[in-house]
């Protein structure tokens, strides 16, 4: 097989070697083939395409900017052993040519590298960028928002993703973003919750007046968890959204259990 020798040679790779390669290239022969042969999407759009992802996401306010890591950072680099000792260079060389020749010599550097399955998928239909966020917005100074970063990703993935080219984006900041944004879902869902809670206890204790006093008793550590949140600079996060739940559910339960011993007390004539 053509290729294989062409890796073979690159790698310096022993008969044995070169036989257990032989049916991995195989297996992923015929999907990069669809990939690359897609008159849609030629090799060098995808290259384009990739660059311009890193680009935005550099740019991004509230991103650090050192931390952005793909196959365009300067630090994605290979290293091998040579007669002379050890060689290294970029992963992604800027003088590589979208040609089959150039997306050859880019396989051959990726499997010298550490970045198969880190930042490259380890069939090769995937690629990564990743980047830390600052904890404080850089222009304004003020802790930063998560919700307009999650919104400024969303743009990058609306401009570039196309039938051919999907974009995920994946991260505790993106899914806090996502949780501001479906705040109105989560109310909503709180709302049903304390519902069905009072129809529970309605049944059960057989009082207004217990029902709603165990209620507003349980509702009133959760207003004040939402007021402080703010006040101390502090969100709900995919960890801590659960909170204003279990008060509530902790708070119902100590009322239940306050009431009934009230019950028993009455009962007994004490």
């Amino acid at each position: 097989m053509e290729k294989v020798k062409k890796v073979a040679q690159v790698l310096n790779l022993s008969p044995q070697q070169q036989s257990q390669l032989a049916p991995i290239l195989e297996a992923e022969g015929p999907k990069v083939k669809d990939v690359t042969d897609d008159p849609n999407l030629s090799p060098g759009e995808k290259k384009e395409k990739l660059k311009a992802v890193h680009e935005e996401l550099f740019f991004t306010r509230g991103v650090e900017r050192s931390s952005v890591l793909s196959l365009y950072s300067p630090n994605t680099l290979f290293m091998e052993v040579v007669e002379d000792g050890f060689r290294a260079g970029p992963v992604l060389p800027s003088s590589l040519r979208p040609t089959p020749e150039g997306f050859d010599e880019l396989r051959a550097n990726l499997l010298k590298s550490q970045w198969v399955g880190r930042l490259v998928a380890t069939d090769f239909s995937a690629l990564m960028a990743t980047a830390t966020l600052l904890d404080r917005d850089p222009e304004t100074g003020a802790r930063l928002d998560l919700k307009r970063v999650g919104a400024d990703l969303e743009k990058i993935r609306a401009k570039h993703e196309d039938a051919r080219f999907s974009v995920h984006i994946i991260g505790f900041a993106k899914s806090s973003a996502d949780i501001a944004a479906g705040a109105a879902g989560v109310i909503l869902f709180f709302a049903i919750a304390a519902g069905i809670t009072a129809a529970l206890l309605l049944w059960y204790s057989g009082s207004w007046k217990l029902t709603t006093l165990a209620l507003i008793v349980a509702l009133t550590p959760v207003v004040w968890l939402l007021g402080l949140l703010p006040v101390l600079g502090l969100t709900l996060d995919p960890m801590s959204i659960l909170v204003p739940f279990l008060i509530f559910s902790i708070g119902v339960s100590h009322a239940v259990q306050m009431t009934n011993a009230w019950k028993l007390e009455a009962l007994r004539g004490r």
